[in-house]
């Protein structure tokens, strides 16, 4: 085997490597103190996000009885988020407004509304983030109207982060009970 033909076949096999790196299945976040019941309003409500002890992200939320909800996703400084997904059921025909995110450009967002089972279903999916993944990401929601809910509102957030080839993905869930004389 020549020198050239030795190097070819050492590129070619890092190639190979780096692809099946890329093309496994993003490593799952896991969430070591999970949320039990509704969450609080006022309050700031953060569920931390591992893989293999070492925190990658954090989900937090706040919540205010007029239904204005705040998502909060900041990551360690190696990572890049390169897309997050929510999900937000609400009973009936609740209204989900998303308000647009600052900064940009926002390349992909996608938004979609569902009804299966009395429940409304809104999704946003926020990809190909870029830059923008780079720093914490935000995002705001108002739900309305508010107390014709007798069942709680369910906020769902997918992320997937990056760093360098390796992925990692992680989700959270949040319960929120609105018309509750509780909270």
């Amino acid at each position: 085997m020549t020198k050239k033909e030795l190097f070819l076949a050492i590129g070619i096999i890092a190639v190979v490597m780096i692809g099946m790196l890329y093309l496994t299945a993003p490593r799952e976040l896991t969430v070591k103190e999970y949320l039990s019941g509704p969450v609080e309003f006022g309050n700031l409500t953060t569920v931390l996000l591992y893989y293999k002890g070492e925190n990658l992200a954090h989900v937090s939320t706040r919540a205010e009885m007029n239904g204005h909800i705040l998502i909060s996703i900041p990551h360690s400084g190696d990572t890049a988020i390169t897309s997050i997904k929510v999900t937000i059921k609400s009973p009936g025909d609740g209204t989900v407004y998303f308000l647009f995110p600052r900064g940009g450009p926002w390349k992909s967002i996608r938004m979609e509304k569902q009804f299966e089972d009395y429940l409304t279903i809104n999704v946003v999916e926020l990809s190909d983030l870029g830059i923008l993944g780079k720093g914490t990401i935000t995002l705001e929601y108002l739900i309305a109207p508010i107390c014709d809910f007798t069942n709680p509102v369910e906020v769902s957030v997918e992320i997937h982060l990056r760093n360098g080839l390796q992925r990692y993905s992680g989700k959270v869930h949040f319960v929120y009970n609105f018309c509750s004389q509780a909270n």
